[in-house]
C-alpha cells in the first residue's frame, strides 16, 4: 500500500501566546501522530520577539516535524474575545505589515533545515471597506517578496510569500488575486515564484469559485500554488426551520462569518451571518467558519468537503502538489454533537482523512 501523504495541522488552533505553551500543545499532537508529521506555524508577534524560536526548532526536530511554513495572515492576536475585522489588519499599505512579515521570514529561517523551501501565507490586501491605497499596497508586497527572497537565499534556503484569497477582502477569490497581480505589473514576482497563492477551500466554497477557472486564472500570470489549506465551510438550502436555526447557532461575536446566498440566478454576499439571518432569503446557503473537514454534514447543515475533493484532484491531474493544512482552528463554535471531549483526537481525524483522501486523488 501506498505511503500515505504528509499533511500538517495548522497552528492557529491552539491557545498558545508563548512558544513555551505553542511547544506544548504541538507535543500533544505529535504523541499521537503514528510517523513524522507537519505543521503550518503561527506565531504572535510577542513569540516572534522571545528569543525562543531555537527551542521551537528543536522540539520540531526532536518530535520528528517538518515545518512547511507560518501563518502570516493574522498579524495580532488571533484569539481575543473579539477579534472579528480587526484580523485584516495591518493592511499591506501599513508599514505594520511589511515588518511583521519580515520578522516571520526571520524565524521561518531558523526553523528550516539548510536547502529547505517553505513561505508565509498572508493578507489579501486588506479588508475591503478599509480604505487601502492599492498600489501602495502593491508596491509594499513587492519590497516584501524581494526581501524574504535575500533573507532566504543568504542562509540558503528558500522563502516565498502567498497570498490567500478571503471573502470579503480586497482579493476575495483566486481570480481576483490573480487580477491585482496582472494589475500591478508583479508577473515578474509570481514567476520567479516568490509570490504564490495560498488556497483556502473553505473561503472559496464561499465564494462559489470553480476550480478549473481558478487554476486557469493563475496560470495566465504564472502564480503557483504555495499551500492549500484543507477546510470545509457549513452549507444549507432554505427555506429550512431547522437548518435556519443551525446556522443562527453559529452566529458567534470573536469571528468574522462572511455568507453568500446564491437563489439560483444570483449571489447575495453578506459580511457577517446576523444581517444574512436577518433576510434569510432563500437559496444555497455558504458561511465562512472553518467546520471539521472530516463531516460531510452537522445535523441539518451540509459541508463543503466535495470542494477539498475536487482541488486536490485537479492539482493532482496537473502534477502540482503543495503542501497541505488542515486549518480548522474555531473548533469552539462547533457544536459539540460534531467534536470530541479532546481537542488533539478531534486534529488526528482529519489528519487521517485528508492524508486518504490526499492518496486516492493521486497525490
Amino acid at each position: 500500500m501506498a505511503d500515505l501523504p504528509t499533511v500538517a495541522w495548522c497552528t492557529n488552533v491552539h491557545d498558545a501566546t508563548t512558544v513555551a505553551q505553542l511547544g506544548a500543545a504541538i507535543g500533544s499532537v505529535a504523541d499521537r501522530l503514528s510517523g513524522p508529521g507537519a505543521v503550518g506555524l503561527w506565531l504572535s508577534p510577542q513569540m516572534l520577539q522571545e528569543h525562543a524560536i531555537a527551542h521551537l526548532r528543536e522540539l520540531l526536530e526532536r518530535r520528528e516535524l517538518t515545518c512547511i511554513g507560518l501563518n502570516g495572515f493574522p498579524a495580532m492576536a488571533f484569539r481575543e474575545v473579539v477579534v472579528k475585522t480587526d484580523v485584516y489588519r495591518p493592511a499591506w499599505d501599513d508599514p505594520d505589515r511589511l515588518d511583521y512579515t519580515l520578522l516571520c521570514a526571520r524565524a521561518l529561517l531558523e526553523l528550516l533545515p539548510e536547502g529547505g523551501d517553505a513561505g508565509i501565507t498572508t493578507l489579501p490586501i486588506g479588508w475591503s471597506d478599509d480604505g487601502i491605497d492599492a498600489q501602495a499596497a502593491a508596491n509594499m508586497l513587492r519590497q516584501a517578496c524581494v526581501a524574504v527572497d535575500r533573507i532566504g537565499a543568504d542562509a540558503r534556503r528558500g522563502l516565498h510569500i502567498a497570498i490567500e484569497p478571503e471573502p470579503g477582502c480586497m482579493l476575495n477569490t483566486t481570480a481576483a488575486a490573480a487580477e491585482f497581480v496582472r494589475q500591478h505589473d508583479l508577473v515578474d514576482l509570481t514567476s520567479d515564484g516568490l509570490l504564490r497563492i495560498c488556497l483556502d477551500t473553505c473561503h472559496m466554497a464561499v465564494q462559489h469559485e470553480d476550480i478549473l477557472k481558478a487554476l486557469d486564472a493563475l496560470d495566465d500570470v504564472h502564480m503557483k500554488v504555495g499551500r492549500v489549506q484543507v477546510s470545509s465551510a457549513p452549507q444549507a438550502d432554505l427555506p429550512d426551520d431547522e437548518a435556519l436555526a443551525a446556522l443562527s447557532a453559529l452566529a458567534e461575536p470573536r469571528w468574522m462569518h462572511q455568507t453568500t446566498v446564491h437563489d439560483g440566478a444570483h449571489r447575495h454576499d453578506y459580511q457577517d451571518l446576523p444581517p444574512a439571518l436577518d433576510d434569510a432569503l432563500a437559496g444555497n446557503w455558504r458561511t465562512h467558519l472553518h467546520v471539521p473537514v472530516h463531516l460531510q454534514s452537522m445535523g441539518p447543515l451540509q459541508t463543503t468537503q466535495r470542494l477539498i475533493i475536487e482541488l486536490l484532484r485537479a492539482l493532482a491531474v496537473r502534477n502540482d502538489r503543495p503542501p497541505l493544512e488542515v486549518e480548522t482552528y474555531a473548533w469552539s463554535v462547533v457544536p459539540k454533537a460534531h467534536r470530541s471531549s479532546d481537542l488533539v483526537e478531534d486534529i488526528q481525524r482529519e489528519l487521517q482523512w485528508t492524508a486518504q483522501t490526499a492518496l486516492e486523488c493521486g497525490w
